[in-house]
C-alpha cells in the first residue's frame, strides 16, 4: 500500500481547532422566524417547479 500524503502547511493549533464562528443576532432571528422560513420554502419550490416545467 502507498504511504499517506504528507500534510501541506503548518499543523493547526488547538486554538484553531476550537474556533467556531458564532451566528449574528439577525442570523439567529431569521433561522427561527416562521414567516421567513415559509417564504423561503415557497420561493425554492416555485423555482423548482419553474425548472421542471422547462425540462423537455
Amino acid at each position: 500500500m502507498s504511504e499517506p500524503r504528507p500534510r501541506r502547511g503548518p499543523e493547526p493549533s488547538e486554538e484553531d481547532l476550537s474556533y467556531v464562528t458564532r451566528p449574528t443576532r439577525l442570523t439567529v432571528f431569521l433561522r427561527t422566524f416562521v414567516p421567513w422560513q415559509a417564504w423561503r420554502f415557497v420561493r425554492i419550490n416555485l423555482k423548482m417547479i419553474r425548472m421542471i416545467r422547462r425540462h423537455p
